[in-house]
């Protein structure tokens, strides 16, 4: 398998712009990207578990616990929920 291409800091953003534009004029409300190489070439994030929602105006990537530093390193200007469900400390 080939490794998805590189995310510079700028590539990133300017992908999920791109994406986020062709929502609209598809007639989409939102793109829930579930693919994690697609997650990676969109944001740069490499981690193991993840979940990009992408809608015209924002970008939430959604992790869980694991990468609650790496993420927001690796994905700037995506907003980062952190998935509270997958916190130890809640599971009983």
């Amino acid at each position: 398998p080939r490794e998805p291409a590189a995310v510079t800091d700028s590539a990133g953003p300017r992908r999920i712009a791109a994406l986020a534009s062709m929502l609209g004029q598809d007639g989409l409300d939102a793109l829930l990207v579930t693919h994690l190489p697609n997650i990676r070439y969109l944001t740069g994030f490499s981690g193991s578990a993840g979940l990009l929602l992408i809608r015209p105006a924002t970008a939430v990537l959604i992790t869980d616990f694991r990468y609650a530093v790496q993420a927001p390193l690796e994905a700037p200007g995506v907003e980062v929920q952190i998935d509270a469900v997958s916190m130890p400390a809640l599971k009983k």
